[in-house]
């Protein structure tokens, strides 16, 4: 379905946000801990955060765009009968 790449996106986006928050937020006691911290989110962002931003857009618009297609196939439903 569509919506699992959202979703997905969405976990990843959180997760890399928080690994990047995280990060910034040790960077004064550990750089060791600054850089594994900011990898890891850049490993949930599969590159840097505006990448995985237009990727969730994507995925976004690509669901839309499923849903319209199969609303414009779904056959109208029969008149009813009136007794």
């Amino acid at each position: 379905m569509a919506s699992c790449p959202v979703r997905l996106s969405l976990w990843r986006g959180v997760a890399g946000f928080s690994l990047l928050a995280a990060a910034f937020l040790i960077y004064p006691q550990s750089a060791a801990a600054f850089v594994v911290l900011l990898l890891g989110s850049l490993y949930f962002f599969k590159g840097c955060p505006a990448c995985w931003v237009s990727g969730f857009f994507e995925a976004r618009r690509q669901k839309r765009d499923m849903q319209a297609a199969k609303d414009a196939n779904t056959p109208a439903a029969p008149p009813e009968e009136n007794a």
